[in-house]
């Protein structure tokens, strides 16, 4: 059998060869709320439109949902670049006024930050995901979903 494909030996027995098929993992569904994260990655990709983007892993600390991944997708496009800006500085990175900068993006790894959860959809299906993300210490005058105290600091200089 090759790569991917199935076969129907009887009505009651198949045989499928699962070489080369990845498993999706699939996102937690968690109540709307603002959550504690950090970042696992985050990577520079090209869109389905062909834009350049940074694709970001978080990862949520503390309370019942420690380890819950989400992504989040910022385009780089002259009229969205204040959504990374503020996803950067959310996650304290000084970002200069003016002038171009260099952003090593393997070094926002661990960089801690808070992310808003909201209810979505996608292909009919009810998902969570993340709306906005913002400095941790915003965290202390709105709802948290966690209980544990966390470290509002970031030691990673870039």
């Amino acid at each position: 059998m090759s790569e991917g494909k199935v076969n129907i030996q009887s009505e009651s027995q198949i045989k499928v060869d699962f070489t080369g098929v990845e498993s999706k993992t699939r996102k937690p569904v968690i109540p709307e709320g603002n959550y504690p994260a950090k970042v696992v990655e985050a990577k520079a990709e090209t869109s389905k439109a062909g834009n350049p983007m940074v694709v970001w892993t978080f990862e949520l600390e503390g309370g019942d949902y420690t380890g819950a991944r989400f992504w989040y997708n910022t385009v780089l496009l002259p009229q969205s670049l204040w959504n990374f800006r503020n996803t950067l500085e959310a996650c304290g990175v000084e970002v200069a006024g003016s002038g171009a900068m260099d952003i090593p993006l393997d070094r926002l790894e661990g960089r801690q930050c808070a992310v808003a959860i909201v209810d979505g959809e996608y292909n009919g299906q009810k998902r969570s995901e993340i709306n906005d993300v913002f400095s941790r210490a915003l965290l202390q005058s709105s709802e948290v979903k966690s209980e544990t105290t966390v470290d509002t600091t970031n030691s990673i200089e870039l």
